[in-house]
């Protein structure tokens, strides 16, 4: 595109104005007359003719030829004062609506420069001047290479003006040294022909420092932006994104336009967090907010995010600034912690023996069925409570216990327990437990550490195993093996009873002392008459004398008649047990009496031994227990009855009594 270097716009009726500016662009040159009054017929013709004129019609109506007519056409053309346009094979002329060159360079606020092809300055605006700090005369009309300011613009441009003068128009952006500052300008090279047909070019400089350095830096920012890990949003109060970086745009799926033409609500699962209106509400009202949500991906997958939104301004309105991370590998990591937790606290669940876990607080964080059974605790009741909640619920006081010890040694809580064993981390002991109810319970202990990466105890497990059964197995086994041994002991010191010692004084005695009876008795059985008479007997000092006042004679003197069917139910019956003294006397006692001498020596029950062999009876022993007194062992006394039976054989066969 060429332009003309001298333009009109105004539509005076002074066209004086305008033959200055022919004059102006050398087109009224000397030696060549062209009469004024006919430029000035045209161009009140065009003025008045604004959809324009042909040739033809010029010329008919000024009354000129064709050839003169289009003379002065030309004239004005190229001067710029008319334009022109085919509308078929004619050419259409209408009136110029430009200005003059001068009033252009005046009122631009660009700075521009008017170069000759020979890279004369044929003209330069004020504002050129100002920013460059150079006068008038000191550039005008002279070669721009030769003053102050050309080589630091003219080379930075050279190429872009050679096209220009070659009729191309270029635009070229430039630092370009400013006085003692450099600037940034956009340059457009705009070619153009003088009205004597010279060639030129119009060199517009546009600043845009400002603007550069705020792209420059808006281009960091945007980087830094796009390059975050973080994923990052812009958008309005109704929801609409404004923007998007790279990490979010990866992050769903999308590409930027999709992104764009999408709504929180497109991305936002509503189960997953609060609705976005009540959301954007309390950031309204807070500023800032943050958050959990689940968003959908392009392809239909879910991901999880952790969201810090703040209110921002973008350009005359606010708008909501969200910053996302993605917690997919937390969830995860989360999920699997809570897994692992479930399993874990599954399998405390399941073990057979009441369990429980702190964490280093002493905080309750497991508690399992089997210990649920044994406190009457309901773990929902005590998991997340301290303060030695768990030593109220298994010992019915708040105090350290065997657990305690793996966070802190201490001897007093030592003495609560016994065959207290360390190894390594572990602890193991033994206690008693005693709950209304329950009675007594023996219970073995486990206590172990938990570590963390670092080797850090961060909590522990007790287990309590009830051992009561296995205790009570021991002791019966304890006193199984004590019964034995008695046994072993008395066989043989029947056998080897010397002749002359009593069988029956020494059966009394041993009774006694083996059952802790008030009182023992012997009555040996005389088959002949089918009595049973006290030979023997032992009581405690100082009642013998009351007793016999009670029965009214010595314990020597009772005779007990043996029927049949007591004999019968002896011989068959080993050991018996009586409540009175009548019973086991087979009524010669009468009740009042064996009500007082029971009283009087606070007896409770009776148990007889029938010493028999081979379906003979040769006795029997009568023991007196107190309220409280556990009973005999059975097998002892039967073993014992047995013993004794044996030797009242031998002294029967030997003829002793």
């Amino acid at each position: 595109m060429r332009v003309r270097v001298t333009m009109i716009i105004s539509r005076k009726k002074d066209y004086s104005y305008y033959l200055s500016c022919i004059r102006q662009s050398g087109l009224l040159m000397e030696g060549v007359f062209l009469n004024e009054n006919h430029y000035q017929n045209i161009i009140g013709l065009l003025r008045d003719a604004q959809k324009g004129l042909t040739i033809e019609e010029i010329s008919k109506n000024l009354n000129l030829s064709r050839i003169t007519t289009t003379k002065y056409l030309n004239s004005l053309f190229v001067s710029g004062q008319v334009n022109m346009r085919k509308a078929g094979p004619a050419k259409l002329y209408t009136l110029s609506t430009r200005l003059p060159v001068d009033q252009i360079l005046s009122q631009s606020s660009d700075l521009i420069l008017v170069l000759d092809e020979t890279y004369t300055v044929r003209n330069v605006n004020d504002s050129f001047l100002l920013a460059f700090g150079i006068s008038k005369d000191l550039i005008e009309n002279l070669d721009i290479n030769t003053t102050v300011i050309g080589p630091g613009l003219i080379d930075r441009i050279r190429d872009p003006v050679r096209q220009g003068m070659a009729g191309k128009e270029s635009v070229a952006n430039a630092w370009v040294p400013v006085q003692k500052d450099w600037r940034a300008f956009r340059i457009r090279i705009i070619p153009l022909v003088f009205g004597w047909g010279e060639k030129g070019v119009v060199i517009m400089l546009e600043d845009r420092t400002g603007e550069i350095m705020a792209q420059e830096e808006n281009a960091l920012l945007a980087d830094l932006v796009n390059a975050s890990p973080a994923a990052i949003t812009v958008s309005d109060f109704m929801g609409n994104f404004l923007y998007s970086n790279k990490k979010n745009l990866d992050l769903h799926g999308y590409s930027l336009s999709e992104f764009l033409d999408l709504n929180l609500g497109h991305l936002d699962i509503s189960a997953s967090a609060k609705p976005i209106t009540e959301r954007l509400e309390d950031l309204k009202k807070s500023g800032e907010a943050s958050f959990e949500v689940l968003h959908s991906r392009k392809d239909g997958r879910q991901i999880p995010l952790e969201v810090h939104a703040t209110i921002a301004r973008w350009g005359d309105r606010e708008v909501v600034v969200g910053i996302s991370t993605d917690i997919s590998e937390r969830k995860r990591a989360e999920q699997v912690l809570k897994e692992s937790e479930r399993r874990f606290a599954d399998i405390i669940d399941f073990l057979p023996d009441a369990t429980f876990v702190v964490n280093s607080e002493g905080t309750v964080i497991a508690w399992n069925r089997a210990i649920e059974e044994m406190t009457g605790v309901k773990a929902r009741d005590i998991v997340g409570m301290g303060d030695y909640a768990y030593a109220i619920a298994i010992y019915g006081e708040r105090r350290p216990i065997l657990l305690d010890l793996i966070f802190h040694d201490d001897p007093e809580v030592r003495k609560h327990y016994r065959h207290f064993r360390k190894e390594g981390s572990t602890i193991t002991a033994e206690t008693v437990l005693t709950s209304p109810g329950a009675g007594e319970r023996f219970v073995w202990l486990n206590a172990s550490p938990f570590y963390d990466k670092d080797d850090r105890i961060t909590g522990a497990i007790e287990s309590i195993r009830d051992i009561t059964g296995r205790k009570r197995a021991e002791e019966a086994l304890h006193q199984q093996n004590l019964v034995l041994e008695t046994i072993n002991q008395l066989a043989l010191e029947f056998a080897s009873l010397p002749k002359g010692k009593s069988v029956p004084e020494q059966a009394v005695k041993k009774l006694m002392k083996l059952t802790g009876a008030v009182v023992t008795l012997f009555s040996m059985y005389d088959p002949s008459d089918r009595i049973l008479q006290v030979t023997n007997f032992e009581i405690a000092p100082g009642m013998l004398k009351k007793v016999i006042q009670l029965l009214g004679k010595r314990p020597g003197d009772v005779k007990s008649p043996v029927s049949t069917d007591m004999y019968h139910e002896m011989v068959s019956t080993i050991i018996g047990k009586r409540k009175t003294l009548t019973e086991a006397s087979f009524g010669q006692i009468p009740p009042v009496v064996s009500m007082s001498i029971q009283k009087l020596m606070s007896i409770d029950r009776f148990i007889g031994i029938a010493y028999v062999i081979e379906g003979k009876l040769y006795g029997t022993s009568l023991l007196a227990m107190k309220p409280g007194q556990p009973d005999p062992s059975p097998e002892l006394l039967e073993s014992f009855a047995h013993i004794v039976a044996i030797s009242l054989r031998r002294d029967c066969d030997e003829g002793g009594t």
